[in-house]
């Protein structure tokens, strides 16, 4: 009888740990917060969070817009596990190429508000990283349903709606630390993990036009130690001049590409490589990027894109080709065929801190 109550008494005990087990699972799963489910893609457009950040008042959504201000769930067809085509070796990869060498928040006027010192990365981070549960379930996610965001993605930009190819854009890595540097609205730009640049880094920021509240928050959000180099193709004013003087940063007035190439800017400059590249020059983006990612070294950039879907995804494959991944993806409600993507070099993953998914941009077929 005494050892029928130990065994009874011993399966509850192991039970009641079970169940311990499963309940904390399932929150470290959720608070993973972008999971993508192999049936089920969640496209985050969250609207009331998207007028805010674009300085819209929430109040313009009607009662329907309000009661749809939920992640959207966009049915994917079933699809046969596919491999990684990259392995997190890739990740550990030697960083700093030489040129000609091929790469395979709100602004404000107190700028210590946005005082951050640069640290570097510690291998055991993004190792511990790896190991999350829930993590591994992301990339396996991700993995499962690549071969049909591609398709889905193909299919949209041989249309003309292009609201509907950005939601089928599905982000090809995962950043924690996303911040949005800049202003509201068209400006603003999220980057990943921007304390963790390196010393004496390089930011380049192209298309000004007078407005650099992303220049003076990412120059604070870098620790005021990386050399800005900024371009427009008309004279900045004063104010504008004096701000990059403060920051000890040089001015271009020149029309990318025709007039000034980005290459050449970092020859005057004296600069090798790019840790952040901001870029909106209306449409200058499809002739102007591709000269230096292909001879220079370059690890995030966050561009806007102008057109029809037939023009973003060739411009998402040309960056592509040179091993760039998007996190994150933000349209412009300004403005209805531009959108803004953010992408990293897979060689600078490791060091922001950023895991790779699955490739979700159709290879460029050149």
């Amino acid at each position: 009888m005494s050892r029928d109550s130990n065994n009874c008494s011993l399966t509850i005990l192991l039970l009641f740990f079970l169940l311990i087990i499963s309940i904390t699972n399932y929150f470290r799963f959720r608070n993973i917060g972008k999971m993508q489910n192999p049936g089920t893609r969640e496209v985050e457009v969250n609207q009331r969070i998207l007028l805010e950040d674009w300085g819209l008042p929430a109040e313009d959504l009607n009662e329907e817009e309000k009661s749809n201000s939920v992640p959207l769930q966009i049915e994917a067809e079933s699809t046969p596990t596919i491999l990684p085509t990259k392995t997190p070796d890739t990740l550990l990869r030697k960083r700093g190429r030489p040129p000609g060498s091929k790469n395979k928040p709100k602004d404000s006027t107190n700028q210590e508000l946005y005082l951050t010192s640069s640290t570097n990365s510690d291998p055991s981070d993004v190792i511990s990283l790896y190991q999350q549960e829930s993590i591994k379930q992301l990339r396996k996610n991700a993995l499962l349903t690549a071969e049909n965001d591609r398709k889905l993605l193909f299919n949209a930009s041989r249309l003309t709606n292009n609201q509907d190819f950005y939601r089928k854009v599905v982000e090809e890595a995962y950043c924690a630390q996303k911040e949005r540097i800049g202003e509201k609205g068209d400006g603003g730009k999220y980057v990943c993990n921007p304390k963790k640049v390196k010393k004496d880094c390089t930011l380049v920021s192209l298309g000004l036009n007078n407005q650099i509240g992303f220049d003076k928050h990412i120059y604070e959000a870098t620790g005021r130690q990386c050399k800005i180099i900024g371009a427009d193709i008309y004279q900045q004013e004063q104010p504008t001049r004096d701000a990059y003087e403060k920051m000890n940063g040089e001015l271009f007035a020149a029309k990318i590409p025709n007039d000034l190439t980005i290459p050449q800017m970092l020859e005057k400059t004296g600069r090798i490589d790019v840790e952040f590249l901001k870029i909106d020059i209306e449409k200058g983006e499809f002739t102007a990027l591709e000269p230096l990612i292909k001879d220079y070294f370059v690890c995030q950039i966050f561009i806007e894109i102008h057109g029809l879907p037939s023009d973003h995804l060739r411009m998402l494959q040309i960056i592509a080709k040179y091993d760039f991944r998007i996190f994150n993806v933000d349209e412009n409600l300004l403005c209805p065929l531009c959108c803004e993507y953010s992408m990293i070099n897979e060689l600078c993953m490791a060091q922001f801190e950023v895991v790779p998914l699955a490739i979700t941009i159709p290879q460029l077929n050149s």
